[in-house]
């Protein structure tokens, strides 16, 4: 609003003297109404750009307050957060605590029944390897007693087949 008045005054001030300046340029005078107007309206410009200009600076004022010290009102925020993750975290470890035990177990146990199972996992080895060499390590009569197969039929999409 602020700066739709100023355009609006300094448009009208610049239009009102260059009326006033042709009228002058063709020797006639410029009545005392004329001249109220322009005075009237050059004032009215006076206090639009000081209004504009103050607001321009309070705002200014307001986005450098924002700017170098917003993270003061971030921290207490931050602060809350910390704490419900801390609180959250101990929560769970004490749930999961005595579940936990027996899954963990479960999965040790696991080694006996597969005698190639690492403890470190595959992952770095299988990086290494190619396709090929994956199927010669598990060659298809391994692989058929699997759960989970996948069918592919020709141009259409794959289907998991279970058996």
């Amino acid at each position: 609003k602020l700066r739709v008045d100023l355009d609006h005054y300094s448009k009208k001030v610049e239009d009102m003297n260059k009326s006033m300046n042709k009228t002058m340029s063709k020797g006639k005078s410029i009545n005392d109404s004329g001249v109220d107007k322009i005075k009237r309206n050059e004032q009215k410009l006076i206090q639009a750009r000081q209004e504009y200009d103050r607001f321009v600076n309070d705002l200014c004022g307001f986005i450098e307050e924002i700017m170098d010290r917003g993270w003061k009102d971030l921290h207490p925020l931050l602060v809350k957060m910390a704490q419900f993750d801390s609180t959250l975290s101990n929560e769970e470890a004490i749930l999961l605590k005595g579940s936990m035990s027996g899954v963990t177990e479960h999965l040790k146990g696991m080694g006996a029944k597969y005698p190639g199972l690492k403890p470190m996992g595959r992952l770095k080895e299988l990086e290494t390897w190619s396709l090929e060499s994956l199927n010669k390590v598990n060659p298809a009569s391994m692989r058929s007693e699997s759960p989970l197969m996948i069918e592919q039929g020709g141009g259409g999409s794959a289907r998991y087949l279970t058996s």
